[in-house]
């Protein structure tokens, strides 16, 4: 998006939303607040599309479902009228995200196939890899593993003519592990071992920590179904040691994260260990994280160890 048509006061309030948007979000959202109004006031779709995109996604990062929900669908309208189509499939993949984290895979694909949709029809090939990612790792989650595949390779596919794309590394990443990660829960571990080497190739000590995480939990489950347990217990420790204390940036990521790692242990260690793992992991995160995270171990635990009269202490730690 170019704004340089725009008055020194509305580029500084733009200027402060993308330097800040992952850092601040007080101020972001009350320059998001001026940016919406001010389009409103100069009936200007591309401003107060930018303004309520920018909200949402500051609201996506706190958790706050209501106003995520509301900023994101505001900002579809407007942007769709400014003709900002990078923008407009960025507002469906997050609403596919946010959808499927509220268990509506539907409603989520719904929107993941109209950000498909736009990607194709204004040539937008990394916002489509964007979305087919996310795609598969839907179908991962249901099960759907030959879907999951095929969204992978079509996203592969496609990245391999945009090598020099500044973003290329990353989703590389992304396609190997969750590649891996849908091969080892099919069994085909054999299959599954070249994703994983690709991994930890040269450069490795370059990836972002999220992403190492990530990848060091594939790591545990692909020992783990080898049965290596020696490897397994080796994994683990490493990210107990190397993760826990690392500052992510993004709480809801952090939040997802934690969840991932300890859905890892559940199949290793006693249950209680992980709800208290899982308990002592959320302190860094803000209150309405730690209690969504807590519930969410405590859930596990008493499905999975039907240990009711846990319930109480779960609750207690929860306030």
């Amino acid at each position: 998006m170019e704004f340089n048509q725009y008055n020194t006061t509305v580029q500084q309030w733009i200027h402060t939303v993308l330097e800040n948007r992952e850092t601040n979000a007080d101020v972001v959202l009350e320059c998001c607040r001026d940016i919406i109004a001010y389009g409103r006031e100069t009936d200007d779709p591309k401003l107060m599309g930018f303004g309520f995109f920018y909200g949402g996604e500051i609201y996506y990062e706190l958790n706050d479902g209501a106003h995520f929900f509301h900023m994101m669908t505001e900002a579809l309208t407007y942007l769709d009228r400014a003709e900002e189509w990078e923008l407009v499939v960025r507002c469906y993949n997050f609403l596919g995200i946010a959808s499927m984290s509220r268990g509506n895979p539907s409603l989520a694909l719904d929107y993941y196939m109209n950000g498909l949709k736009d990607s194709d029809t204004y040539d937008l090939p990394m916002q489509k890899i964007m979305i087919l990612i996310n795609m598969g790792l839907l179908y991962l989650e249901c099960g759907h593993y030959a879907d999951s595949e095929n969204s992978f390779l079509e996203a592969y596919q496609i990245l391999q003519t945009k090598q020099k794309d500044e973003k290329y590394n990353f989703y590389m990443y992304a396609f190997y592990g969750n590649m891996a990660e849908c091969l080892i829960l099919q069994d085909r571990l054999e299959e599954a071992k070249p994703y994983l080497e690709y991994l930890h190739k040269d450069g490795w000590e370059q990836v972002a920590l999220t992403e190492r995480l990530f990848i060091d939990i594939v790591d545990v489950i692909y020992y783990h179904k080898m049965g290596d347990v020696q490897k397994r217990n080796e994994s683990i420790q490493m990210i107990h040691q190397n993760h826990f204390s690392c500052i992510i940036n993004s709480r809801a990521n952090r939040c997802q994260l934690y969840q991932n790692f300890c859905t890892v242990f559940f199949p290793v260690y006693h249950p209680l260990y992980c709800f208290e793992m899982a308990n002592s992991s959320c302190q860094t995160i803000g209150n309405c994280f730690r209690i969504r995270m807590v519930m969410s171990m405590s859930l596990c635990v008493i499905m999975r160890a039907s240990i009711f009269q846990n319930l109480c202490m779960i609750i207690f730690l929860c306030m």
